[in-house]
């Protein structure tokens, strides 16, 4: 077989080597933030093994507010803190307050199922910015299905409706599988009519307990592209913010569907920087509850933890981060591809199939020069 990215998935168009390319400089604008893995569900696509009982490895609320104080020292970035379920940290309120006071932007990522009239309240008095509610699907049944919890939609529901009771912003993230992909225009329409701020939309990683799932439940290279193209024919028609998370091909959708024009809409109606596709190391990185820095929540490598060096020194100086920031270095029909420079492929997806976190992405089938710009 010829044509690029035949080599192979890991054949580079740059030297294996890391060259001394200048750095942006630029410090994250977005850190999500695992604050523990204790959760009061069992879900089965969880990015991690969650416990119904503190494992005593988190981090504890003088090391996270220490943390907080050396990030805001040199940039305000958002925050999202997510778990397991925060919300079982009862120094939550604590951190978020903190984080806001120090200039940062907090938003809640959780299933809601624990939030009451009075934790909403206090989600609004801390600063909270918007919360992030995780769903599963359009219906009560897909959703419990896959939570492995009945009542977890009402449960959720419930506590969605006490956020808004609040005045609370809430986005519906949506995981995207075999099990509910018919589902994705109802998703929406759900959003929509339920006056959520965004919806988001996210294919299953096979990472975590996930792992178990992907044969049967990872979306295949060709659903993932229709989905995207049916975001792109969406967009302008919904009354609701959408996006495509994890999901950096979908820069490359939009310029091909729509051009500059879509671009640009696009990076207006979901406050967006410029395109950059995957970005992993580049804008945006995950700290695991006992510290550790990941260049994204699903991509298990550490880079670094933040209990044995700052998180500012790490950020700067971390190989596998220097190296996810130079594109050049991408293996296979990725460094080859024409939208590597704003899309860059899934790094998570890549390390996934091939165990080497600059190999082309497997989720995409677009082959390098069959579309212009």
């Amino acid at each position: 077989m010829t044509g690029p990215g035949s080599e192979g998935p890991y054949i580079r168009t740059a030297p294996l080597a890391v060259e001394e390319k200048k750095q942006s400089g630029a410090m994250p604008r977005r850190i999500v933030w695992e604050l523990t893995q204790e959760c009061n569900l069992a879900c089965r696509h969880c990015r991690t093994v969650t416990f119904p009982f503190l494992t005593g490895k988190d981090l504890s609320t003088a090391q996270i507010l220490q943390v907080i104080d050396d990030i805001t020292h040199v940039c305000r970035p958002t925050f999202v803190f997510t778990g397991g379920e925060p919300l079982k940290r009862p120094d939550f309120f604590t951190i978020a307050e903190h984080a806001r006071q120090r200039g940062a932007l907090v938003v809640l990522e959780t299933n809601a199922t624990l939030v009451t009239p009075e934790v909403a309240g206090r989600i609004k008095e801390a600063g909270v910015a918007a919360v992030a509610v995780a769903l599963d699907g359009a219906t009560e049944e897909t959703h419990d299905g896959f939570r492995g919890t009945e009542g977890a939609w009402k449960d959720a529901w419930r506590g969605i409706a006490n956020l808004k009771a609040a005045g609370v912003p809430y986005h519906l993230k949506f995981t995207v599988g075999v099990h509910d992909k018919q589902q994705v225009p109802a998703m929406v329409r759900l959003a929509e009519e339920q006056g959520a701020a965004g919806a988001h939309l996210c294919a299953l990683f096979p990472t975590g307990c996930g792992m178990h799932l992907e044969s049967q439940e990872q979306l295949t290279p060709e659903e993932m592209e229709s989905l995207l193209g049916w975001l792109y024919a969406s967009f302008e028609r919904t009354t609701t913010e959408v996006q495509a998370t994890c999901a950096p091909q979908y820069q490359r959708v939009l310029r091909q569907q729509g051009g500059a024009a879509a671009v640009e809409r696009h990076r207006k109606l979901t406050f967006t920087g410029p395109g950059e596709g995957c970005s992993a190391g580049m804008s945006s990185c995950f700290i695991t509850h006992d510290g550790h820095i990941q260049p994204c929540r699903n991509l298990p490598l550490s880079v670094g933890n933040v209990l044995q060096r700052s998180f500012p020194a790490i950020w700067e100086s971390a190989p596998l981060l220097k190296q996810l920031r130079d594109r050049d270095l991408l293996g296979g029909k990725c460094g080859e591809c024409e939208y590597r420079a704003v899309c860059g492929g899934c790094r998570a997806r890549a390390y996934e199939v091939y165990g080497f976190p600059m190999a082309q992405d497997p989720t995409c089938p677009y082959q390098p020069g069959t579309c212009g710009f």
